[in-house]
């Protein structure tokens, strides 16, 4: 009995943390994971950003850097010319990889918050396509 009791406070402090950590992501437009985030956390986030129609945006810390992956909705996509845009808006980051639908690139610790400030800039709106303007943290 006594470790089914600390099992399923173990599972109600767990699911308290991933609803704190899913609050913080949704005023930020982001999810950050650290070690103790796992998979149950990522998924519940991916399945909000579809149901909200929002980018599926997150950022895994690191030891030695930050990791950063950014994938439109489904029905979007940003034009050659806009994936050269967001290729400048992630200057300062390296292995950056971008398609017409995603961007993902490692950024120093403390660089992660306003590079994924600025691909939220450049998602497109549900209507339209992106009007990318590099804007200033």
């Amino acid at each position: 009995m006594i470790f089914q009791q600390g099992d399923s406070s173990h599972v109600a402090v767990r699911s308290a943390l991933e609803s704190r950590e899913l609050r913080t992501a949704r005023a930020r437009g982001w999810l950050t994971l650290t070690s103790g985030s796992g998979d149950r956390l990522l998924q519940r986030w991916q399945r909000e950003c579809e149901q909200l129609a929002q980018p599926f945006a997150v950022v895994r810390m690191e030891p030695q850097r930050a990791t950063l992956w950014f994938i439109l909705r489904e029905d979007q996509e940003w034009t050659p010319s806009q994936q050269e845009q967001v290729r400048s808006m992630l200057a300062g980051a390296t292995g950056c990889v971008v398609q017409a639908n995603s961007a993902c690139a490692f950024a120093k610790h403390g660089a992660e918050h306003a590079l994924m400030k600025r691909l939220l800039t450049a998602a497109p709106g549900p209507n339209s396509h992106a009007t990318l303007q590099h804007q200033p943290d």
